[in-house]
């Protein structure tokens, strides 16, 4: 029978963004305009050239999709889909931050916070972690995955150090007992700490200081 018939859509829900780019990534069976049907298997000699997403096109196509996308250079990314043990240490973290929050100070983002870098083009990333002070990160922890360890490692990296009020940014591996936090030193420019199975995870941002073995094991 092929696709749901909710992935019919009008052009009226699809006046800023291109119609080729969400037929191609397979968002929908067809289009219609005017009474003209338009389906996803088009030429591929009219699909979208590689990173020409605009900002407003990736907003629709979120929406349109249901799901959390992230955004950078003209590119649009699915979130993956987390395992029990990502999110096992995304809860623990979590737990950890939350009761050592001073009150009246910084506040933990939900689990669906978007943060939208401007200084990187608008780039558009949902952390796993968020910590916020006067509503603009200062702490932002990404529990990595084999689909998004070279993403958090390098193009976040890069996009979140220009953040100017980020203090902190902590990549968490799941294949080993292993941590990395990127901290910004007071005359501006960043250093890294690499963090093993022996080490303490000790955080600037907020008043916290774990054992990184910790949050690898335990309730979530």
């Amino acid at each position: 029978m092929g696709k749901e018939v909710h992935r019919h859509i009008y052009t009226d829900k699809l006046q800023s963004i291109s119609l080729t780019f969400i037929l191609q990534h397979g968002l929908i069976d067809f289009v219609e305009i005017h009474g003209h049907f338009y389906h996803s298997n088009l030429s591929n000699t009219m699909a979208p050239k590689q990173g020409s997403l605009t900002y407003t096109e990736y907003l629709a196509l979120e929406q349109l999709s249901g799901q959390r996308l992230e955004f950078a250079n003209g590119y649009t990314f699915a979130h993956p889909a987390a395992d029990r043990l990502h999110d096992g240490i995304v809860l623990r973290l979590r737990a950890e931050i939350a009761m050592r929050l001073p009150e009246g100070g910084c506040t933990l983002g939900g689990a669906s916070t978007r943060v939208v870098v401007t200084q990187a083009a608008d780039a558009t990333y949902y952390p796993d972690i968020v910590v916020l002070s006067a509503e603009q990160p200062v702490l932002l922890i990404e529990v990595l995955s084999p689909l998004t360890s070279s993403l958090d490692r390098r193009e976040k990296l890069f996009s979140y150090q220009k953040i100017p009020t980020l203090r902190e940014y902590v990549t968490i591996y799941t294949n080993e007992i292993y941590a990395e936090r990127h901290h910004r030193s007071p005359v501006g420019t960043w250093d890294v700490q690499q963090l093993g199975v022996e080490s303490q995870l000790v955080l600037e941002s907020v008043p916290l200081a774990i054992a990184l073995c910790q949050i690898y094991d335990g309730p979530p």
